[in-house]
């Protein structure tokens, strides 16, 4: 079916996140309600800078999002039909599953598989190939889906089966939204007799006998909760279910034909929040020491041994949905959630990965293991045959980055693999290890889509794709967002040098510093300005033994980058023989010996990657020190002679320095200080940079009268200058 165009469809401005926190990408996002309107926002796609499917907003990182492009949200698109005599269930791609199950279990009917929440589009279910408790019996979504509806880049709607030759079916399912839109499905679904499961529950001691208990008689819905904070690391809970007979514990509470709860479904079937966090929750309030006890009242309240317990269906499918906003809990900076599977007999590794956090003092406020059944033909689905651990890890926990490196080497060799629906931070290189059936994948990606179109921030960073190419006679990849990292991510002139090369071309930041509130502050600033934000890395300029782990965890995660921006500077006192001890070794710590140490990596990564510039935010404190400010003023002396000697030792290798010194400049640090001669600000500073990026200069001044100046002033003899009223 070619495309059409069929009415229009009005986009708007977003920044949207991972609802774990982390990324922020601005976006236009497009909300069809129609297939005419579906068509009309494909086109207008096509005519600028692609899209990606979304669903909710509630992704753990960015694969639902796409920075500087269009994003689809099909919650619009929300009708289905039950055809109860073939036990099917025809949906729109944005009926989410709880609204789904809310209509069908009163009727006698269930989906087959759900995950661990409600609050999953039947397209997102789809496009992720989710799993649930029962994978063992049950496998994945897609082998419930009999024929799905696929919107194309160029417009067709093709309906799709499992086991046809093109492969599309199966490429789909699992493959993140990105061989085309799943515009609807038809599902078939299974009997049950109400609301109400029966449930096995069984204390473990570590987490062999968890192993043990998931691997023994029971329901097929088998989930083990660990914990990861007490004494016995691995001690746990593990429940195995099955939706009770007809009859049993319905009339009780909520079965079909009870009293029903919103939407005329009983209230046993999903889940309402009766509380939700707060958008602004503070960091900290979640830590090790609180989650520890609950942890102890969590395990000591639970049954030993108990048999057939009655339980609704939404409380013991979606216990989390019960707190709204629950990843809030985490803090701004949100949480890491990392599920990976090893084969059976590769058990192993999942004793690594827990010493492993241990040992690392990264604290796991949840920790949840599964058995999965064999797996299927869809190439990304991920389930194999094995074992399933999710673990919740804040994202601020220090050296939480490297240690997943780690762990994806272990998953990897284990012939295991990441679970990319969850996944903010996995490598492209251990992507190809994971999935041995990537590379088909992607051929059939590209047959369906040769221009690009379908693309998430995800499929980028991982290399599932590469960048759009635009249909010509000599087709060519779209210009990358030019990626800037500061360092002093929350520093007004580093903000400023952001937004003025974004004038000229698409910018994604990277922002690290040492205080998470403030950099949160810039990177919505930055956002709301339609510029991408990457990652937030907390680093302190005065913890030196972090900084090489640090640059090398952003500069990975990146990519690489075009431009650096050293900003890292504290002002201090400004007296000089008076001047408190602290505060002026504070002064040298942080503008010389830490940001001399940041130059010193940063620069070394640039020259491995053999392009790039790093501009350093010197001062003309620092080319005749003055008595008035003689801390500061040697201070940045130092890092000046550091950055020219660099530059030239870095000469011919492909990396750049910039130094940049300006003079007085009003921002924040110097409020309430005298105003100096020649004052400036943070956007002339920005200005001139950006005009010194594009040529050939190895040391700019701002404002550029400050040269001649100091020319002078740098040969008055000592007497003479230190009369002067500087």
């Amino acid at each position: 079916m070619p495309l059409t165009e069929a009415g229009t469809i009005a986009g708007r401005p977003a920044v949207i996140h991972g609802w774990g926190g982390g990324d922020r990408a601005s976006v236009t996002v497009l909300t069809p309600r129609d297939e005419g309107q579906l068509r009309a926002a494909l086109a207008r796609c096509r005519s600028s800078s692609g899209a990606i499917a979304r669903g909710l907003g509630r992704s753990y990182g960015d694969a639902a999002q796409l920075a500087g492009g269009h994003v689809l949200d099909m919650s619009g698109l929300r009708g289905f039909v039950l055809d109860e005599e073939q036990g099917t269930v025809t949906v729109q791609a944005g009926v989410t599953l709880g609204e789904l199950i809310a209509s069908l279990v009163p009727r006698g009917w269930m989906l087959p598989v759900v995950p661990g929440t409600q609050h999953v589009t039947v397209g997102g279910a789809i496009a992720s190939d989710v799993h649930g408790k029962n994978h063992a019996t049950a496998g994945t979504f897609s082998r419930h889906v009999r024929e799905l509806v696929l919107l194309t880049a160029a417009g067709e709607m093709l309906e799709l089966e499992p086991g046809a030759a093109s492969g599309l079916f199966e490429a789909t399912t699992g493959g993140m939204g990105l061989t085309g839109l799943v515009v609807s499905a038809e599902i078939a679904l299974v009997r049950v007799g109400g609301a109400m499961m029966s449930v096995d529950t069984d204390r473990a001691r570590d987490l062999d006998e968890a192993m043990a208990l998931l691997a023994g008689p029971g329901g097929p819905h088998r989930v083990a909760w660990l914990d990861l904070l007490g004494s016995s690391s691995g001690r746990g809970v593990v429940t195995r279910a099955a939706y009770a007979p007809d009859g049993a514990g319905g009339a009780r509470d909520g079965a079909a034909g009870a009293p029903a709860g919103a939407g005329g479904a009983p209230e046993s079937v999903t889940v309402r929040a009766g509380v939700t966090v707060p958008e602004r929750w503070p960091a900290g309030v979640l830590r090790a020491s609180t989650v520890r006890a609950y942890n102890e009242l969590r395990y000591r309240r639970a049954p030993r041994h108990e048999r057939g317990r009655d339980e609704g269906l939404g409380a013991h499918m979606f216990p989390l949905d019960a707190l709204g906003a629950w990843p809030r809990l985490y803090g701004p900076e949100g949480l890491l959630q990392y599920q990976f599977v090893v084969p059976a007999g590769q058990e192993q590794v999942l004793h690594s990965v827990l010493a492993g956090l241990r040992r690392a003092r990264v604290p796991c406020f949840l920790a949840v293991l599964k058995d999965l059944g064999p797996g299927n033909d869809a190439p990304l689905s991920f389930p194999i045959a094995g074992w399933t651990l999710a673990l919740d890890l804040p994202r601020a926990a220090r050296g939480v980055g490297a240690l997943l490196d780690g762990f994806d080497e272990l998953v990897a060799a284990a012939g295991g693999r990441v679970y990319l629906t969850k996944d903010a931070r996995v490598r492209p290189d251990a992507v190809q290890a994971m999935y041995p059936r990537l590379a088909g994948w992607q051929e059939i990606r590209e047959s369906t889509d040769p221009e690009g179109l379908w693309r998430s921030d995800l499929a980028l960073r991982t290399g599932l794709v590469r960048g759009r190419r635009h249909a010509s006679s000599a087709p060519a990849e779209d210009p990358a967002p030019q990626r800037v990292l500061v360092l002093g991510g929350s520093s007004e002139i580093g903000l400023a040098i952001v937004r003025r090369l974004a004038r000229d071309r698409p910018v994604r930041a990277h922002l690290v510093g040492r205080d998470h509130e403030r950099l949160e502050w810039a990177g919505h600033e930055l956002a709301r300005e339609g510029i991408a934000v990457g990652p937030l890395e907390v680093l302190d300029a005065a913890d030196t033994a972090a900084h090489a782990g640090a640059i090398a965890r952003v500069f990975e995660q990146a990519g690489g980058f075009d431009v650096v921006v050293l900003a890292v500077g504290v002002l201090g006192a400004q007296e000089g023989l008076d001047a408190d001890p602290a505060l002026a070794t504070e002064v040298m710590d942080v503008n010389f010996l830490g940001s001399g140490s940041l130059l010193l990596h940063a620069l070394r990564a640039l020259r491995d990657q053999r392009h790039g510039t790093l501009v350093v935010l010197s001062s003309v404190a620092g080319e005749r020190v003055r008595s008035s400010n003689p801390v500061y003023g040697a201070a940045k002396a130092g890092l000046d002679a550091l950055a020219q000697g660099l530059a030239d030792a870095a000469a011919g290798s492909g990396a750049r320095v910039l130094v940049v010194r300006p003079g007085f400049v009003h921002t924040r640090m110097t409020e309430g200080l005298p105003r100096a001669p020649l004052a400036t600000t943070p956007e002339a500073v920005a200005d001139a940079t950006v005009a010194g990026l594009a040529g050939r200069a190895h040391t700019i001044w701002v404002p550029r009268t400050l040269r001649p100046l100091f020319a002078v002033l740098r040969h008055l003899p000592r007497p003479v200058f230190r009369r002067l009223p500087l």
